[in-house]
Order: C-alpha cells, then structure tokens, then sequence
C-alpha cells in the first residue's frame, strides 16, 4: 500500500492537457498509458461536474506490468486492464484518477486546493460497478497544509478503512476517509485542501487479475443529503 499512497500523492493534484481518443462510447485513454502525464493518457472531463480530468497510474511507473485504460462517458468513468504482482510480489497494482483540481500545475508549480467545506460540502456519494474481487478502494487526496502548495512534494491521502467488494451505491463522510498517508504528517482530512479522489486496485498475491468496473453517478452531498452543484 505505500507506493500506491505514494503514487496516489503525486497525481492527485496534477490536471493535463485532455488529449484522448473518443466514439461512440466516449472517450477514452490509449492502450499502454501508466500515468496522465503520458500523450492520450488524460480526458478533460467536459460537463458540469467538479471533476475536472481523469486518467489512471499503474505500476509501470516502477516498471510493473499492470495496465489501465481509462474510458469517460456523461457521469460515468470506468477503467479496465490487468493488475499484476509479478514474481517477486513488487506490482502495487492500478487507480483511477479523478481530478478536482482545474489548470495544469507541472511538478514543483504551486495549485489551488478544491474548497469542500466552503461549499458546504460533507459527504460524497457514488455507484460501483462490476469491481473486482479484490475490490475497489476509494481513496482521496489533499494538500499537506494552506501553505504548503508544491505539487507533488504537499500532497498527502487518505483511504478508506476497506474496499469495495460489490457493486453498490456508496455514501461516504469526508470524514470516513480515516487512513493517512504515512509519508506525511496529517492525521485527518482537511475538507478545505481537497485535490482528487482515487478508485484503487490491488492485485491478487503471486498472480495477475484482469478487471472492469466503473464508478457512475458521482454526487457531492451536503449534512442533509443535498447534492450541491458546481
């Protein structure tokens, strides 16, 4: 879980230039992407929604063998490919990326953090669908403090406590995101300094799994149940 953490840290605060493939099914990155840093590996998510990109990370970054490819429709991101540990058990596996933070801040570029408590907002709500047996784990990411801005050195995550084993409709409390980065120093989120949310999968001890789910319906939800809109 540390490298996915680590890595989780670095992009969860980055946005890209959107270049991406599309038909009639949406779009979607390219075959071969292991960070949106990568050309065709990032979609700018045009409609109204506080999600501004999305793309994926695997382990290739480190030189694993998961793959990923991230394909957008209206309100629904889904992402598909192989999660490996390969031999030696180093392959952490891959995430989905959805990125709340708009511009494209380069590493060591300081960023504007997404204000959730300005916005009254407390809870997110979301539909799982088809994860994999080792489930989904949602995760989400902030700014280590106000003043500490730099991506990706002030970006710190928080998970929750266990995945998503079945396909469900999922209400959350910022507040239940309750597992920290252990690479930083906060011990609880900070609704002020959000920049992305993260759907993690893990591969199977010794083995590789392939898997297909998607993440629809994501709402932004006040104390009451209201969804807030941007």
């Amino acid at each position: 879980m540390t490298k996915v953490i680590f890595i989780g840290a670095l992009l969860g605060g980055l946005g890209f230039n959107g270049a991406c493939g599309s038909g009639e099914h949406g779009q979607s990155t390219v075959p071969g992407c292991v960070d949106p840093t990568g050309p065709d590996c990032s979609i700018i998510v045009n409609e109204r929604s506080f999600v501004h990109w999305t793309g994926a990370a695997t382990d290739g970054l480190e030189g694993g063998r998961s793959t990923a490819v991230v394909e957008h429709t209206p309100n629904r991101f889904c992402m598909s490919g192989t999660v490996d540990a390969s031999q030696n058990g180093a392959g952490w596996g891959a995430f989905l990326v959805l990125g709340l933070t708009d511009g494209t801040p380069k590493t060591g570029r300081t960023i504007s953090p997404f204000d959730a408590a300005a916005r009254g907002i407390t809870r997110i709500q979301f539909t799982v669908d088809s994860p994999p047996s080792p489930g989904v784990l949602p995760q989400i990411t902030e700014l280590e403090s106000a003043t500490c801005t730099l991506a990706p050195d002030c970006f710190s995550t928080f998970g929750r406590a266990v995945p998503v084993s079945e396909s469900a409709t999922v209400t959350m409390a910022l507040a239940d995101f309750l597992t920290p980065d252990g690479n930083h120093p906060n011990a609880t989120l900070d609704p002020a300094l959000l920049t992305g949310l993260h759907f993690y999968v893990g591969p199977p001890p010794g083995t590789a799994l392939a898997y297909a789910f998607c993440i629809r319906d994501l709402a932004f939800l006040d104390a009451s149940g209201k969804e807030i809109l941007p």
